[in-house]
């Protein structure tokens, strides 16, 4: 999210200021890191090769490299992510079908309604990053020492479930 979180940008790039001017008029031409913290202990819901997943907290905002904090977005989101296992690879997508700041914002004092632009923009950045990542597929690494091939990763009845090979043989035989 480092692009999105510059205070100004050119008109022909995409930053913080864009949906929210107070930020660049306020910290011209800065970097913003965020912080994020549960408030409420994650939920998980496994089913038939998905994780649902809900969060509630608050991201908190800092000027780049100083302990300035510059806001406080209290949130809740709701995220659904489909994983199937293909050659080694962990793949998927994700979804997000609930994002909302809550009402005890305190970002450069505006009011949660004016917001939309930024929570639109950041539910974007995240869908796209992940999804990016997810369709590449994580390698699920093979190690030599123990012989593990054929990783396969599956989520059905609330459980994951997790298969792979592994040959006994070759280590049992090379120690005789």
């Amino acid at each position: 999210l480092g692009e999105l979180l510059r205070t100004t940008c050119s008109p022909d790039e995409v930053c913080l200021s864009d949906s929210v001017p107070e930020v660049g008029e306020k910290y011209p031409n800065r970097q913003l890191e965020v912080i994020l913290r549960t408030t409420v202990t994650p939920q998980v819901k496994l089913s038939n090769g998905t994780a649902t997943i809900r969060l509630e907290g608050r991201a908190f905002f800092f000027l780049e490299g100083t302990s300035i904090k510059v806001g406080k977005i209290p949130f809740e989101t709701i995220a659904t992510f489909f994983f199937s296992t293909i050659h080694d690879r962990l793949t998927g997508s994700m979804a997000i079908s609930k994002l909302i700041f809550k009402k005890d914002v305190d970002f450069f004092d505006l009011p949660v309604d004016s917001l939309n632009g930024l929570r639109d923009a950041t539910k974007g950045a995240t869908l796209n990053l992940l999804n990016t990542l997810l369709k590449k597929g994580l390698p699920l690494n093979k190690t030599k020492d123990l012989q593990i091939s054929e990783p396969l990763i599956n989520i059905v009845h609330g459980a994951f479930i997790i298969q792979v090979n592994f040959d006994l043989e070759r280590d049992f035989y090379n120690k005789s």
